[in-house]
């Protein structure tokens, strides 16, 4: 956020896909050197016992997959419609809008590591719950803030809040492909959560147009 803001500032948003291009040139020619095959062996369910325990019956993994999907359209609705907030609401500058969408993702860059050491000792439903909590009710409070300081105290602890379930989520979704096979489960994984990131641009522009900007963070 804060590299886009410079960019924007610099050389419009033109200049921000270039960015865009270039990084994508860039990862694409680093992959095929870095990244290994990553095919070996592990112990699943064969696909007959997988026939009878069937995906939709397992409690566990279908209410990660809904907490998934939900956290993927919040996630979308904060990125899409909390700089029009800032930008049409507090008059915030462009260098100010990226400090505030990048403070989030910094403590999650510094708490990742100890929060999955936390993951690995305590209960892992209760990390989810929790941090799904937490975003919850600051994604919320997001629209009742009146300037730069407060808006970012917010996304701190909102931030703390992913922070705190994505490990212990990660975890129990790989616990999930020891028995179902890693490939299908990140597969649901990841089919779920862009089906979130998907549905969230659509269902945000009807609640704007029908309740107004601030409803949108009430929703999500």
């Amino acid at each position: 956020p804060i590299v886009g803001a410079l960019v924007r500032e610099h050389f419009g948003m033109p200049g921000i896909f270039r960015i865009l291009a270039i990084i994508t040139v860039v990862s694409f020619l680093i992959v095929p050197f870095l990244i290994p095959d990553g095919r070996k062996q592990v112990v699943r369910l064969s696909p007959s016992k997988i026939s009878r325990i069937t995906l939709t019956q397992n409690t566990v993994l279908m209410g990660l997959l809904c907490f998934i999907f939900t956290r993927a359209v919040g996630i979308s609705l904060f990125t899409i419609f909390l700089p029009l907030f800032m930008e049409n609401n507090l008059d915030l500058s462009g260098m100010q809008i990226g400090i505030i969408m990048a403070s989030g993702t910094a403590l999650m860059m510094v708490f990742l590591k100890p929060m999955g050491i936390l993951a690995d000792h305590q209960s892992r439903r209760m990390l989810v719950l929790v941090g799904g909590l937490l975003a919850a009710t600051l994604t919320f409070c997001l629209p009742f803030a009146t300037g730069l300081w407060g808006l970012f105290f917010m996304t701190v602890v909102l931030g703390l809040g992913s922070v705190i379930s994505l490990p212990a989520s990660a975890a129990m979704i790989m616990e999930e492909g020891d028995h179902f096979g890693m490939g299908l489960v990140f597969g649901l994984f990841n089919t779920t959560m862009n089906l979130g990131f998907a549905v969230a641009p659509f269902l945000g522009n009807f609640i704007m147009d029908l309740r107004g900007l601030s409803a949108v963070f009430y929703f999500a």
